[in-house]
């Protein structure tokens, strides 16, 4: 391999390892429809020659050589496209041992093909007991799925921060670093409350969870569905109720939220 393989490959890793510290909105696994992690998929790791590889192509290849980016539907990459395309291009040539990059969980209680995403195919990840009464009581739904997840996909641990918004929620996930970096606290599980209407009462319409409440939910949710109502209720307010059982921090912040 080149010497300015190697040195494009050293600068864009240390950037790489720098800028996903609160990358925890993006968790990325991928399951078998019963449930048990697909080995025949895997984010390539840094170190491996797959990462190292990926980065050049991203950093360097494509600009050497864009010609080599090309696949013969017609389809190639840019300066633009992200590393998963690049490692999903990789590995459809059988290089540097790229697996198929993996897809963040689709959960449902049926398989069901979605489409392809970079290459590969979206299928759901079957959870036979989720359940649910209407879209406003869905506590039952909530707790089944956030159960399997914490005990299927273990990568869920791999991240500082877990995300949970709602789907008609317009995210911005640079936005909210700004807020990790003002309230979090390294080591320390809390998430955070984002409505305060009435005044002082600090509490929960979606969800920042740290890692260390994810894990403290993994092995306690028992705990969370002691109380006789806890079906009849949304999901908003079975988490609230969920880490103040587990003594998890709550720390307000009623800027996070815009709702109109």
């Amino acid at each position: 391999k080149p010497e300015a393989r190697h040195k494009a490959v050293g600068e864009a890793e240390a950037e790489a390892e720098h800028g996903t510290k609160h990358r925890g909105d993006e968790e990325e696994a991928h399951q078998t429809s019963d449930g048990e992690e697909d080995k025949s998929c895997s984010d390539a790791e840094p170190g491996s020659d797959c990462y190292a590889a990926v980065l050049w192509a991203q950093t360097s290849g494509i600009f050497e050589h864009p010609e080599w980016y090309k696949d013969s539907d017609g389809e190639a990459l840019t300066s633009e496209s992200s590393f998963r395309q690049f490692q999903a291009h990789l590995h459809r040539h059988h290089q540097e041992g790229c697996t198929s990059p993996c897809h963040g969980p689709v959960m449902s209680n049926q398989k069901i093909v979605l489409g392809t995403l970079e290459g590969s195919d979206v299928v759901t990840t079957v959870n036979e007991e989720a359940r649910t009464k209407d879209s406003w009581h869905n506590s039952e739904l909530f707790a089944s799925t956030w159960a399997f997840l914490t005990k299927r996909v273990k990568s869920i641990y791999k991240h500082d921060w877990i995300v949970k918004v709602d789907p008609d929620c317009v995210f911005f996930p640079d936005r909210l670093r700004d807020h990790l970096v003002q309230h979090e606290v390294q080591g320390l599980a809390q998430f955070f409350t984002n409505c305060d209407i009435p005044a002082g009462t600090s509490k929960l319409y979606g969800a920042l969870i740290l890692r260390a409440a994810v894990a403290s939910y993994g092995g306690a949710w028992q705990a969370c569905q002691k109380s006789a109502d806890w079906t009849t209720i949304g999901e908003d307010l079975y988490l609230e109720r969920c880490m103040a059982t587990l003594h998890v921090k709550k720390v307000g912040d009623f800027t996070l939220v815009g709702d109109q």
